[in-house]
């Protein structure tokens, strides 16, 4: 339980996650979680941090009931302790809109099936899409903005935006096709910046692909 080694388990996490090996990852930031909350308490920002670390590799292993809720920890964390305009809440929510709308789209029925559609798979689309959007006007806002950044806060929205589209039974055929227009010039400005970034990593370039083929066969 000291500092060093919590700091050598949150490191190796980091280096695990990269290489993809997100089991291994996902306890090194339990071993790094439990004894962060015996150095600094439930409350310390790094605690924060370490659920959100934890509730990305839960994401991608597609444990999205785990994620949703480590991130809304690190969320409540964060809210408590931050203004509105702090870069780590803007993460936090971020991750859990980018979570919200992975999860969304993976319990989406066929299309054929859209109006047996459950009721929590549209909203958690539409919460994903707030947060999303929000996040998108912060970031864009900033000057020095990372440009791989945006183009990813833009696929991953457009993917919300795509959800909805395929999952909302209220919408009236007209709404529904302005949501797939909206969804293809966001998934379509946000390969373009990624492929503009030299830092954008690989797998978020081949995810947006991923994404504009799943629009053009829903459509």
């Amino acid at each position: 339980d000291h500092q060093y080694t919590v700091n050598a388990y949150r490191t190796l996490g980091l280096v695990l996650e990269d290489q993809r090996r997100l089991a291994e990852a996902e306890k090194c930031y339990r071993d790094a979680l439990d004894a962060r909350r015996k150095i600094s308490g439930e409350n310390h920002p790094d605690t924060a941090a370490l659920l959100e670390s934890l509730g990305r590799v839960l994401a991608g292993q597609t444990k999205f009931a785990q994620a949703e809720q480590n991130y809304r920890e690190a969320l409540a964390i964060r809210e408590a302790r931050l203004s509105p305009q702090h870069y780590d809440l803007f993460t936090t929510s971020i991750g859990l809109g980018r979570m919200l709308a992975d999860w969304a789209w993976a319990e989406r029925p066929a299309i054929a099936e859209i109006r047996s559609v459950k009721p929590e798979v549209t909203k958690r689309a539409q919460e994903a899409e707030l947060l999303l959007r929000k996040g998108l006007s912060i970031c864009e806002a900033q000057p020095s903005a990372n440009l791989g950044m945006v183009g990813d806060i833009r696929s991953r929205l457009g993917s919300a935006v795509l959800t909805i589209a395929v999952t909302d039974p209220t919408l009236e055929a007209g709404a529904r096709s302005s949501e797939f227009t909206e969804a293809e010039q966001l998934l379509s400005s946000g390969r373009k910046m990624m492929q503009q970034a030299f830092s954008t990593p690989s797998k978020y370039k081949r995810d947006v692909l991923e994404r504009l083929n799943r629009l053009y066969s829903a459509w």
